[in-house]
């Protein structure tokens, strides 16, 4: 396995796997497909990747093949920057059990702790995903909130809980 920082040279992967993971979970993601579907590889890429360094996406590979992706964004405003979201966790169903999500996350939490100022990041999770709760758990991510039905998929709403990590 390799984890590392993605390119622009990624985007068409990288929007595969995104696209799977909005198919394949849907409850997980405030985004859907169909949001995402007719992003260009160049909307694409500068998602991944136009923004470095204070707001990197991290891929897993096994064998070259995309399987995994984690992406932080740090807020841009003087007020707000000492603070940072970790967004679009993903591994795909093949490739779990691995510990990919682990490798991602530490990946990405030795980054932050690189970003001059920034003290704290925060994670949504649906509630009913007790294997991700309890992976950002075991890194140290409390509970801060819950936003009852932030989600709303086919009439069923769904609740997300917020969680902080100081750095």
């Amino acid at each position: 396995m390799e984890i590392r920082l993605l390119t622009a040279d990624d985007a068409e992967n990288y929007q595969a796997l995104r696209l799977q993971a909005l198919r394949e979970a849907p409850t997980a993601f405030s985004s859907s497909e169909a949001d995402e579907r007719n992003y260009s590889l160049e909307t694409v890429a500068a998602r991944i990747a136009g923004s470095l360094p204070e707001n990197p996406t991290f891929g897993a590979f096994i064998d070259g093949a995309l399987v995994g992706v984690i992406g932080l964004y740090r807020a841009q405003r003087m007020k707000t920057r000492h603070r940072g979201m970790i967004w679009g966790m993903y591994v795909a169903p093949h490739a779990r059990c691995r510990g990919i999500g682990r490798s991602l996350l530490n990946a990405l939490l030795d980054y932050a702790r690189t970003l001059p100022d920034l003290e704290e990041v925060t994670l949504s999770v649906t509630r009913g995903n007790d294997t991700a709760r309890r992976l950002y758990s075991e890194f140290g991510f409390i509970p801060f909130a819950v936003e009852p039905r932030y989600l709303k998929i086919d009439g069923q709403y769904y609740d997300i809980e917020h969680m902080g990590l100081r750095l």
